[in-house]
């Protein structure tokens, strides 16, 4: 009986739905399209305050959350806070601007006389913002963030998951809002952030994707350049909120990437290696696995920083010779990790690593925050140090070396 009528009077439902949910669809849309969504932030001095640029994505005409368009658009404010500039670009675009899907923030060169842990403090108070928003350094902040445009999309509105990649790749490095401004708290801390550097890639030939209703394929078959961020780009460092310098060589950046814990994968090409009877080869090795401990420890008055580095699951991809001849591995990598060529790898990273420790040192920052370990893994030797010492004095005393093994077993 009950199946019979429902069968009867099924298009009461289908009317009934259709009532209840259309306005509801139509609302939806209006909201989408009377709002901006703010995902990048760019951060510049101006002679007042601020200059503040919005990267934002704004669904386009008739698309829902789900599909659609979406297009990319940048809006720049001068103001005397960070917030009151979000506020002016909202009231010129205007629409209704958020930040709670805030995704990056660059920070100009130009601020870098300021407490930048303070300046990001607005990140900490807006209520739906993501306080691990990624933050970036660019020497002009406004004009790096437009190059952002000319990415894959994808690429553009996350940016904070590149550079997570970056990151596991040994190439870039992932600092959040919420820890950069923990940092100046705990004067044993530093902070490093990584450089925003966009390039021009290779042209392209561009398919049918972009075309446009009207078009003929001749015009939508045409080249195209794509932006690509630097595979390696300069380390800005941080004590206390403050610039203190940075990482710009690639022996130093390179140092960092070696050492840095939470990179897991490294390629990397050194060079000046001999091989048999070859000298100033360059070669190409792979390692799927690190693993990165330190040891600290106070004796007779002085600090004893002792790293360890381990490389395993290697390989060698190629190797250059120096009449620039390549001798192939690939196929035979299994296999083919030659004694005399890891020992000079190892060698090289140990250089390296040293190298970034020093140049860090003379800033006043402890790069591999060993201080902060020491506190946490020997309290008693750290309280009976800095009794009679600070941080500048730990950083002068301190005696650092470093352990590189290159496993031999191979992928």
């Amino acid at each position: 009986m009950i199946m019979r009528f429902f069968k009867k009077h099924i298009w009461l439902l289908v009317a009934f739905f259709a009532i209840v949910l259309f306005p509801q669809s139509l609302s939806l849309q209006s909201k989408l399209d009377g709002r901006i969504i703010i995902t990048g932030l760019a951060i510049d001095k101006a002679e007042n305050g601020f200059l503040v640029t919005a990267q934002t994505i704004s669904p386009s005409s008739g698309s829902t959350i789900n599909g659609g368009q979406a297009e990319i658009s940048f809006f720049s404010a001068q103001s005397t806070t960070i917030h009151e500039g979000i506020k002016k670009i909202a009231a010129e675009t205007g629409k209704e601007a958020g930040i709670a899907h805030l995704n990056y923030i660059v920070l100009g060169s130009s601020l870098f006389d300021l407490d930048l842990a303070n300046i990001l403090d607005f990140v900490v108070r807006e209520e739906h913002t993501d306080t691990t928003v990624l933050l970036l350094v660019a020497d002009n902040a406004k004009e790096e963030i437009k190059k952002v445009k000319n990415l894959e999309l994808g690429t553009a509105v996350a940016m904070r998951k590149t550079f997570l990649t970056k990151q596991n790749q040994s190439n870039g490095l992932l600092m959040i809002a919420n820890q950069f401004i923990s940092n100046k708290f705990n004067p044993s801390c530093s902070s490093i952030i990584s450089y925003l550097e966009i390039e021009n890639g290779e042209q392209e030939q561009n398919s049918d994707v972009n075309s446009k209703e009207g078009q003929s394929s001749e015009q939508s078959n045409t080249n195209v350049k794509k932006g690509r961020i630097k595979y390696m780009s300069p380390i800005a460092l941080f004590r206390n909120g403050y610039y203190k310098g940075k990482l710009q060589t690639a022996d130093e950046v390179a140092g960092f990437h070696f050492a840095n814990k939470h990179a897991k994968q490294l390629v990397w090409g050194f060079e000046n290696i001999n091989y048999k009877n070859a000298e100033g080869c360059k070669v190409t090795f792979q390692s799927k696995k690190k693993k990165v401990s330190m040891k600290i420890t106070i004796t007779d008055d002085k600090p004893h920083i002792n790293m360890n580095v381990t490389l395993s699951n290697n390989s060698i991809i190629e190797i250059i010779l120096s009449n620039n001849d390549t001798l192939w591995t690939y196929e035979t990598q299994k296999t083919y990790l030659p004694k005399e060529v890891r020992s000079q790898l190892e060698e090289q990273i140990k250089s390296n690593i040293i190298k970034t420790f020093q140049t860090c040192k003379n800033y006043g920052i402890d790069i591999f925050n060993s201080c902060n370990k020491l506190e946490q893994f020997n309290k008693s030797q750290f309280d009976a140090y800095f009794k009679n010492h600070n941080l500048d004095q730990y950083l002068n005393d301190a005696i650092f070396d470093v352990n590189v093994k290159i496993d031999t077993a191979t992928t």
